[in-house]
């Protein structure tokens, strides 16, 4: 069971209208309010010892649904089958994420070209290093008097 976070349906997991407030702010947080969301997840996952993860409406992704299903309770007898699972930092999961991100319209950007544009704009790791280094070719560049 997946406990649905959604309108109307959280109405049905308790009649304080409150939580209700509660669980739609809560559903549009910022990340630096994760917090306050794994505290309520929690609360939740007692109070339903057999649901095996929550759902709710997407802010990332305004018409979809966001689950996150929890292990344990996933152990068998499950009331889903998992059709297959992915390691998302190799090939078929990135292929995954960029197909995530064409859903929004956003594109994943290729780490090799970006990496060697930035290298170019860093400074320098030890800046005293490089003065001396340019100083030494001005003291050969110019002649002495």
């Amino acid at each position: 069971m997946v406990i649905d976070l959604r309108a109307p349906h959280f109405r049905h997991l308790s009649a304080n209208p409150a939580r209700h407030t509660e669980w739609q702010r809560l559903s549009i947080v910022p990340e630096r309010h994760y917090n306050e969301t794994h505290t309520a997840a929690r609360e939740l996952m007692n109070a339903a010892p057999k649901a095996t993860g929550l759902a709710w409406h997407s802010r990332q992704i305004t018409a979809q649904t966001a689950y996150v299903l929890y292990s344990p309770p996933l152990t068998p007898p499950i009331e889903f089958e998992v059709m297959s699972t992915e390691i998302l930092d190799q090939a078929g999961g990135w292929a995954l994420i960029d197909e995530a991100l064409q859903i929004v319209g956003v594109e994943r950007l290729r780490v090799g070209p970006l990496v060697r544009k930035l290298l170019d704009e860093l400074p320098p790791e030890n800046p005293e290093e490089q003065y001396m280094s340019q100083l030494a070719r001005y003291r050969v560049a110019a002649p002495e008097p």
